[in-house]
């Protein structure tokens, strides 16, 4: 478990680049991957909170200053698809930051991306056999992007854009969690970043095998913390 500050933590799990012009690259590939997936999810979660709450979250509900509009506030989401740049938008905004098209498009992908990646990998590695696995299936998923990124003609990779930021997406989240977990030394946080790979990272792969009693459990603690 990483000591110090929040910064130098994550500067130890190896979250920071080393020098500013690779930071501005990687924000440079990663912000259309930010916008795109915080506008998409920020809808579908509050679509999944109106339905939990029934009628209650259908209705326009302004009582209490409106603290439970969850009509109002799931109408004002879906604006950010549109406004922070459709996804076709921003994906092609992706694969332009890559250089998609240029000859040089696999090297920029590898040294900016792929370095950052394997940087985080290998403190992860270095946590003892916790994190094993689901490095493992972070590395698969790279490898398939990797390969995506450097074998497809321009005009397929514009085709498949929505597909391409949703490897990234599942990548860069999986490093994040795993990450915090790693902090934190968290056992829900673990389960969390153990859930999105799981669920997100690996593809076509379904555990039958899941003790569906503790996953209940843990969805308890995710939401409602440890109590005593």
């Amino acid at each position: 478990k990483p000591e110090g500050s929040n910064r130098t933590k994550a500067r130890a799990m190896g979250m920071l680049p080393d020098s500013k012009d690779e930071t501005e690259k990687l924000l440079r590939l990663l912000t259309p991957v930010i916008k795109m997936c915080c506008s998409l999810r920020s809808v579908e979660g509050l679509r999944a909170c109106m339905e939990s709450l029934g009628g209650v979250g259908y209705c326009e509900n302004n009582e209490d200053s409106g603290a439970l509009n969850i009509a109002r506030l799931f109408r004002d989401a879906n604006v950010n698809p549109i406004w922070e740049g459709t996804g076709s938008v921003l994906a092609e905004d992706l694969l332009r930051a890559l250089k998609v098209g240029k000859k040089e498009a696999k090297q920029e992908f590898e040294e900016v991306f792929g370095k950052w990646v394997m940087r985080v990998v290998s403190r992860l590695e270095t946590l003892g056999t916790q994190f094993e696995e689901m490095v493992g299936d972070v590395k698969a998923r790279y490898e398939k992007l990797r390969i995506l990124v450097g074998s497809r003609s321009e005009d397929e990779l514009l085709w498949q854009g929505r597909v391409v930021v949703g490897h990234f997406e599942a990548i860069v989240c999986a490093m994040l969690l795993m990450s915090d977990a790693a902090v934190d030394a968290d056992n829900i946080a673990y389960n969390v970043a153990e859930r999105w790979v799981r669920t997100k990272v690996k593809l076509g792969v379904t555990d039958e095998n899941i003790d569906w009693r503790k996953e209940v459990e843990m969805d308890r603690r995710i939401f409602l913390g440890d109590q005593d």
